[in-house]
């Protein structure tokens, strides 16, 4: 582990979105253990499949948060949250992976995925004053969790769905290192948030391999 945890000579140079992938490449591969988006230990869903993760990143598809399709049950635990011990506790979770892609990708991308009935695609585009559009409003269920046996009564534990906080993020990361006033407009504007999830419940593996298929295809 590189003795600068959060790379601040990196993020202070950093000047294009190719940069900012560079960096997420590298606290991927464990060289430094803080980002702009995210601090500390990597998660399970992401140690996991890890090695589609980074390929997904050297295709210009920057990812900053994902999660693996899960069901699965644990019976007489005790739940913090509710402050006793439940029968029966069910978390149901849909693959996700949220980021940013290139513009030129979004046409190979969306044609590969058009006649699939089980991944849906949201994108939207950034304006000039670095909102989202309205599609941001849609926002997916992705976690359930169910206490006792009725399945049925499954609470809406996360959604995903558009989001626009990721580039303030990171560009308040580069300018928290870098004294100089800079135009950082330029990093996002050949480049899109945009959300896969698949709508099927507990499938493990098949999302990230099937974006990578997906960016791969414009190769042939």
């Amino acid at each position: 582990m590189s003795e600068l945890n959060d790379n601040k000579e990196g993020w202070k140079n950093a000047r294009t979105f190719g940069d900012i992938l560079y960096l997420y490449l590298e606290f991927l591969k464990g060289e430094y253990s803080t980002t702009a988006t995210y601090d500390g230990k990597l998660n399970d869903d992401t140690i996991k499949d890890l090695e589609t993760i980074r390929k997904l990143n050297e295709m210009y598809f920057l990812t900053l948060d994902s999660q693996d399709g899960l069901i699965n049950s644990t019976y007489n635990i005790f739940i913090k949250q509710y402050e006793k011990v439940i029968d029966k506790y069910t978390l149901k979770q849909r693959a996700y992976v949220d980021g940013y892609i290139h513009k030129n990708f979004i046409e190979v991308v969306t044609d590969y995925f058009d006649k699939s009935e089980d991944i849906i695609i949201i994108m939207g585009d950034i304006s000039d004053d670095g909102k989202t559009s309205q599609l941001r409003s849609r926002r997916i269920p992705v976690t359930l969790e169910y206490v006792g046996y009725d399945d049925d009564q499954g609470e809406v534990f996360t959604r995903v769905g558009i989001t626009n906080h990721y580039k303030e993020q990171i560009t308040e990361w580069i300018q928290k290192y870098n004294t100089n006033k800079l135009n950082l407009s330029s990093i996002f504007e050949d480049v899109i948030p945009i959300t896969f999830i698949d709508m099927k419940w507990g499938r493990q593996g098949y999302l990230t391999d099937m974006i990578y298929k997906a960016l791969k295809s414009q190769f042939k």
